[in-house]
């Protein structure tokens, strides 16, 4: 024991360049031979775990996961800890390097201390501690007065542990064990001392994210995901009333808009905005002025819709739908509710925000056409670009749906949610329309192909005056009243974009995006992609997200997949899509 203090105490001098007074070093010694005496060791218990998987600890407990490295040749070693919640939500992890290291089993104690360590500096009361090192568990288990080499640094471990109520120690296979394993590593790497709280590092994401997965409850990623999809809310649907259309005009590719008066438009008879003053009509030099940026770096043809001929003062309004729509429900990027039934199952690749404040965001979608294949209705593939607080959200985006559209084109989209109430494109009131050239629903040509050119809609959505304001490309297609909203009157809490699909439960998911996966790597694919990823902040500024403040969602990773995440120069880029896989489930 005395010559273990001295020991660290040597070690500390010599790789930290800490000196220790010679007295606190026999004071701690003798403080050690009273504890090692009186240890109660029966406190804390050892339970063995042989699932292969990471598993969520009981109500009310967080779980630590624990591993040790150590290098033979240089004789460090490193430690790294993972910390969950019991719903798997991400608390902290830390990287440890041990500039000098006895052994592996030395390497595996200083993992399960700095365990301990983290879980006092974290205030947790109730702590499930989990490692791959049967040989601690062992050491672990001694009454106190073992006289092995690595009795002290028991002894230690043990005194650490008494800062915390409840404290528990098992044993778990490695591939249980994933996240603290990628955590030593990159200490050996890097020879680091780091610690992350609340926001996980980038390269720990995509395994929180599979361990997540398995779990009714949710991880923060989850739980945007969870607010993606399983919201469900009664859409709301409203004909044009007759006399109100000033004439009837058909587009080149088929579709029928009616031609209204821009007061009569059907948003402008909803009950909250009554009165409203058109913000946009006299202020949209200064919306240019203030939103504009050039900061795409993709010289891409845009895409284009059909030009319809609508009489001044009046804007076009999309009617032709699916005659069936009476009885469908809007369940994208929402959830749904038909007869209290769910008949759609969805899948996403998404990169989400994590909680922060924005006033919106800009982005360009690579824009396809995938065959959706045979299949039973519903069946839809698209990509969204998501502004949202809670249960208040609007987006914008492209849709293959011939459900809601009744062809196999691929349609410009918006929708918007506030708790119970949802709308898609301008079916209802809600979104206040002022584009005569850029249409809700209209169809967009030409789109992209695999060998060919890629064509790009580039969209933004922006809090200005208190409405949020949806821009394609220059044109201002109109915008969301914040009077519509009851927790996005101020600001936005996350963001996100995605692609997305549904199928029937039972039939085969469809293809997203260009049906093709992403490379992992940067530079060209032939998957579909979002580029420009930027936000705009508190302050209005346009910003391009730090990688750390992000998360990716893939909830079907063996139909699916997200490409790296790179900064391209006018934003952030990935690529994302997939073939798709039979037979699709719902997401209980």
């Amino acid at each position: 024991m005395t010559l273990y203090n001295i020991w660290e105490a040597r070690n500390e001098v010599r790789f930290e360049e800490k000196r220790v007074n010679p007295t606190v070093i026999a004071n701690r010694i003798c403080f050690l031979l009273d504890e090692w005496a009186n240890l109660d060791v029966q406190k804390r218990t050892t339970v063995p775990s042989p699932t292969p998987s990471w598993q969520l600890p009981a109500t009310g407990w967080a779980k630590l996961n624990a591993d040790g490295a150590w290098s033979s040749q240089r004789g460090c070693g490193a430690a790294g800890v993972i910390v969950r919640d019991d719903s798997g939500r991400f608390l902290a992890a830390s990287v440890h390097f041990f500039p000098c290291v006895l052994d592996a089993i030395s390497a595996e104690i200083k993992a399960t201390s700095r365990a301990v360590e983290l879980a006092a500096e974290l205030r947790l009361s109730k702590v499930l501690i989990e490692t791959d090192s049967t040989k601690v568990l062992r050491l672990l288990a001694e009454d106190g007065r073992g006289r092995s080499i690595y009795a002290m640094q028991i002894l230690d471990l043990k005194l650490k542990a008494r800062q915390i109520r409840n404290v528990e120690f098992a044993w778990v296979r490695r591939s249980a064990n994933r996240v603290a394993i990628r955590l030593v590593k990159e200490g050996v790497q890097t020879h680091c001392v780091t610690t992350w709280v609340s926001t996980p590092p980038v390269f720990l994401m995509s395994l929180l994210n599979e361990d997540s997965m398995r779990y009714i409850r949710w991880t923060t990623k989850t739980f945007l995901l969870l607010q993606l999809l399983t919201f469900r809310v009664d859409p709301t649907m409203e004909e044009i009333d007759n006399n109100l259309i000033i004439k009837k005009v058909q587009s080149a590719h088929g579709q029928t808009f009616a031609c209204v008066n821009f007061e009569s438009q059907p948003s402008l008879r909803h009950p909250l905005l009554k009165n409203h003053t058109i913000q946009l009509k006299q202020r949209n030099s200064i919306f240019h002025g203030t939103y504009d940026d050039n900061r795409s770096m993709f010289y891409i043809s845009n895409v284009e819709m059909s030009e319809i001929e609508c009489p001044p003062g009046t804007i076009p309004v999309l009617t032709s739908y699916n005659g069936s729509m009476s009885t469908i429900l809007f369940d994208k990027t929402i959830g749904f509710n038909e007869n209290g039934n769910e008949n759609v199952s969805r899948q996403v690749a998404a990169l989400a925000t994590m909680p922060s404040t924005f006033h919106g965001l800009v982005s360009s979608l690579s824009v396809w056409e995938p065959d959706l294949g045979t299949g039973k209705p519903p069946r839809f593939s698209g990509a969204i670009a998501i502004v949202q607080n809670e249960e208040s959200r609007v987006a914008a985006g492209w849709s293959v749906d011939p459900r809601l559209y009744g062809d196999n084109h691929v349609h410009f989209e918006i929708a918007w949610v506030d708790h119970g109430k949802a709308c898609v494109n301008v079916r209802c009131a809600g979104f206040v329309q002022m584009s005569r050239k850029v249409i809700p629903g209209a169809i967009i040509k030409p789109v992209s192909t695999i060998d060919g050119k890629k064509y790009i809609i580039r969209i933004k959505i922006v809090k200005f005056l208190g409405d949020w304001v949806l821009k394609f490309g220059e044109e201002i297609v109109g915008y969301w009243p914040g009077k519509l909203f009851s927790q996005m009157s101020d600001y936005a809490t996350s963001i996100s974009w995605m692609g997305i699909v549904g199928a029937a439960p039972g039939e085969p998911f469809p293809p997203m995006g260009s049906g093709e996966s992403p490379d992992q790597f940067e530079g060209e694919t032939k998957a579909a992609y979002i580029a420009d990823v930027n936000v705009v902040d508190a302050s209005g500024n346009i910003v391009t997200p730090a990688l750390s403040t992000l998360n990716t969602i893939v909830t079907a990773p063996k139909c699916y997949e997200i490409g790296h995440v790179f900064n391209s120069g006018g934003g952030l880029k990935f690529s994302f899509g997939g073939k798709g896989c039979s037979p699709s489930q719902p997401i209980k």
